[in-house]
């Protein structure tokens, strides 16, 4: 066995020596060892994003992210593939010399979600490279409603997006707790003590 240390195309020849000493040799099959793109880095960005202990943070009410890969200069790229990590991917062909590329998505759900790219050579070599990505909590209150029982805007939910755990209260107008909650989707039908 040999291990080539750099891309490129090698004739091999192949000697043999009997047991009393008679040569012979062949040459092999060209052997092409094709160069492994090289992922250099990844950049995910959004509207308010961050990074906080290596993890991209987005506000939930901003779910659009664009990645930007960076990739070894001069490579020739076949395939690349971005899984988004919420069941969502993207297939690229490039079909030539590719140094950077870039994709965007919006995520319509606000788990936690790893990012991962994966770029091809004609040849079958790849590189891989993936980040986590996170979202903010966010809350959206309703402004009305009328729980008159004609089905419509009947009862007062909070919509919670990318939290985990929720304690949300109603107070009437003098400060008197009427509804306490820490369930997410629980929904008050805007009674307090039967009435």
């Amino acid at each position: 066995s040999h291990c080539y240390t750099s891309p490129g195309e090698y004739f091999v020849k192949l000697f043999a020596e009997s047991n009393t000493g008679c040569p012979d040799s062949t040459w092999l099959d060209t052997i092409v060892v094709g160069q492994s793109p090289v992922i250099t880095s990844i950049q995910v960005s959004g509207d308010g994003g961050y990074v906080n202990n290596g993890v991209y943070v987005q506000p939930s009410q901003n779910p659009e992210i664009s990645i930007q890969v960076n990739l070894a200069s001069g490579l020739q790229v076949s395939s690349i593939e971005v899984d988004w990590g919420d069941g969502q991917s993207n297939s690229y062909t490039p079909g030539g010399a590719v140094s950077t590329f870039s994709a965007t998505h919006t995520y319509v759900d606000f788990d936690p979600a790893q990012i991962c790219v994966r770029v091809e050579t004609d040849l079958g070599c790849s590189d891989e490279i993936c980040t986590a990505v996170s979202f903010t909590p966010f809350v959206e209150t309703p402004n009305v409603f009328s729980p008159n029982g004609d089905g419509i805007n009947d009862t007062y939910v909070p919509h919670f997006n990318a939290a985990e755990r929720v304690e949300w209260t109603v107070f009437n107008r003098w400060g008197k707790v009427v509804f306490k909650s820490t369930t997410l989707g629980e929904e008050w039908d805007g009674t307090t003590n039967g009435r």
